[in-house]
């Protein structure tokens, strides 16, 4: 069975499903995170006090500048925007830290940090390539588990319920019923029926919490059907306080933690959006990070909290087999339609909490997976390992305040009590440490051209010698090394007047010698899916001879890579210290 046969994909990012089916998608979509839009700024309003008139803005902000963002994400214009079907919503991870700026300047200091931090993430995202080696797919997969591990307690709260019949055996029984019924139809239900799982688990779930009592739609009866909010925008704060100067500070570390997770979201989205895998394209993770950035910006203008990648949209794909770009645009219209009828409104806050949170941690713990294989997806060494553990154990400890807790000072507390923050933040130091510690290394640039190999070659050599590398290894460096440049050299060869020297970089990495190469030609992909193509080569052209070298590469490197990031490629590969 082929691999696009067995993938559970429906339709793919560029396929353009019925309108029907993509207004359906949309609005499961949007009963699943529409809600956590809402809630966020709800609970921001209600701890610190606002009025009704101030709340119902806070709202119409979050529920606006989400369709806004998610527009620019999926559109994708220039270089903005990702390109994917990636939701965008306010983020729960500044829930803290906006409390505490609410507290000190109210919500218009809120919204002029939210703008002011964001320019961080849009740095963060033009240099990109210069993290390449420390936010690796590692990093963001723990990233995304540490996410789920900050949200999975609100599940629990969730499906406890509120009220009368909080806690009791009624919330339990809609609980249970709703997720082993979504569990069931997602197994039993077959390709088609997996489109409609969602909405039929929580269309029954409802059922059964009605026919327990545990529903309160009252408010849903006594709000309007069409109306536009009191205009309250909050404005903005500029006092540059001490305590000020310290919330920009916070606020801007969650927006590179934050980052990482938005790095980790748009990798997760373009492996579930086609049905024969491809590689990451670092291009499309960048510009998800500048739409993330952008939103961020706009949720500051409109007076509420910033944006963010919304992982469990992320992971929908993957139950419903909707990944088609155009959903997206339903979605934020649909978004858009939700803050203008306070009654639908009014029915995504009234969804019975056991309903919504078991299907909720569905969706959690699909997304806990996805986190899991994109840290799998450099396979499980020592480092990985160890930014594994080291950065989950610590983001439970810090979230669950099992960590001389006492010690810290209330100022940090809004960074130090959130698993994604402390973290994220060991994950990046780890993987920082571990591309800063001392190694033998040798970096030189060479013209792009045949008469520059003799030189590389005799690099290699010296490096080889250095380390004591057998004869058979140092032949299979140099030929390695000589196949991928002569690529790169060929295709500068074919741009007159653009070819840039050729970065070699050469480093021992444990026991393998690791080997990169950068330059800013157009050159075609060498990784493994232009070498599944070079495995067919013939004797017939020139082209079929180019693509015997990349097989030759193949045989003789392991773990073969060719990232493109802002038009630099930086190709990578490893030749083992000792013959295998």
């Amino acid at each position: 069975m082929t691999e696009s046969s067995q993938s559970k994909i429906l339709y793919e990012v560029d396929d353009r499903p019925p309108i029907g089916k993509c207004a359906l998608s949309a609005l499961q979509s949007l009963i699943l995170v529409a809600p956590t839009i809402i809630l966020a700024p709800l609970i921001l309003a209600r701890t610190i006090g606002l009025d009704l008139a101030a709340t119902q803005w806070t709202v119409f902000a979050a529920l606006i500048g989400s369709a806004l963002a998610t527009l620019v994400q999926v559109r994708r214009v220039g270089p903005v925007g990702s390109g994917y079907l990636i939701f965008m919503g306010t983020s729960t991870a500044y829930l803290a830290v906006g409390i505490e700026a609410a507290m000190v300047g109210g919500m218009a200091l809120v919204a002029t940090l939210a703008i002011l931090s964001a320019p961080a993430q849009l740095l963060f995202a033009r240099y990109l390539g210069l993290f390449r080696r420390i936010i690796t797919p590692t990093v963001s997969g723990v990233v995304i588990m540490l996410l789920v591990l900050t949200v999975i307690p609100s599940t629990a709260d969730m499906m406890h319920g509120e009220g009368e019949y909080e806690g009791t055996w009624r919330a339990l029984v809609v609980a249970l019923f709703t997720l082993g019924f979504t569990i069931l139809l997602a197994i039993f239900g077959g390709r088609m029926l997996r489109l409609w799982a969602p909405i039929i688990g929580l269309g029954v779930g409802v059922a059964v919490a009605v026919a327990f009592n545990v529903t309160d739609f009252s408010r849903v009866a006594d709000a309007a059907w069409l109306g536009l909010p009191p205009l309250e925008w909050p404005g903005f704060n500029f006092e540059f306080s001490t305590a000020w100067f310290t919330l920009l500070l916070t606020f801007i570390i969650v927006t590179l933690v934050g980052s990482v997770e938005s790095v980790g979201d748009t990798m997760v989205a373009q492996r579930n959006s086609h049905r024969i895998p491809r590689k990451v394209d670092y291009d499309r993770v960048r510009g998800g990070l500048y739409a993330d950035g952008v939103g961020n910006m706009i949720a500051g203008g409109l007076g509420t909290l910033p944006n963010t990648t919304y992982g469990i949209g992320v992971s929908s794909i993957e139950l419903t087999g909707m990944a088609a770009r155009r959903v997206g645009y339903y979605f934020a219209g649909f978004l858009a339609l939700v803050a203008l009828i306070p009654k639908l409104n009014m029915v995504m806050i009234s969804l019975p909490g056991p309903v919504f949170g078991a299907f909720l941690l569905i969706l959690l713990a699909l997304l806990f997976v996805a986190g899991i294989r994109l840290c799998a997806q450099d396979g499980l060494s020592y480092q990985s390992g160890l930014i594994i553990s080291v950065a989950f154990s610590t983001g439970f400890l810090f979230q669950n305040q099992l960590f001389f807790h006492h010690l810290i000072p209330d100022a940090l507390g809004p960074f130090m009590n959130n698993s994604v923050t402390t973290g994220g933040t060991v994950a990046v130091a780890i993987s920082l440490i571990f591309n800063l510690r001392p190694r033998p290394r040798r970096h030189s640039t060479f013209a792009p051209e045949a008469e520059s190999l003799p030189q590389i070659q005799a690099m290699a050599r010296e490096f080889g010698e250095s380390l004591s590398l057998p004869e058979k290894q140092s032949v299979k460096l140099q030929v390695a090394l000589e196949e991928v440049f002569m690529h790169l050299s060929e295709q500068a060869a074919s741009e007159p007047g653009r070819s840039r020297p050729v970065d070699v970089r050469l480093e021992r990495e444990g026991e393998h010698l690791a080997v990169e190469m950068i330059d800013r030609s157009a050159a075609a992909e060498v990784d493994e899916a232009s070498l599944r193509k070079a495995r067919q080569w013939g004797h017939n052209d020139e082209q079929s001879l180019r693509e015997l070298g990349l097989y030759l590469l193949n045989s003789l490197a392991q773990d073969v890579r060719h990232l493109r990031m802002a038009g630099v490629n930086y190709i990578s590969f490893g030749i083992p210290l000792r013959p295998m």
